[in-house]
């Protein structure tokens, strides 16, 4: 949906848009905004004393567990067995 309005204002398709997005940073509008969610996420977890599920509602996942597999997936991070 938000990438749909972002073209609409943009007078480009999806693709057109979701295409030049990508030339120019490197990934799709969707990963993009994952990403700045999860910056912010990062520097809560830093600075504040607030728990994972808070920090996720904050920061716009549906859930803990979400939020949890998208950080580890972004930053690469493994569980310990």
């Amino acid at each position: 949906m938000f990438t749909y309005l972002k073209a609409a204002y943009s007078y480009l398709s999806i693709s057109a848009l979701e295409r030049r997005f990508k030339k120019h940073l490197g990934k799709t509008p969707r990963q993009y905004t994952i990403g700045v969610r999860l910056e912010h996420a990062k520097q809560l977890l830093l600075e504040t004393n607030k728990s994972l599920a808070v920090i996720a509602q904050e920061t716009g996942f549906c859930d803990q567990s979400h939020f949890t597999r998208a950080y580890k997936k972004l930053y690469q991070l493994v569980s310990k067995p």
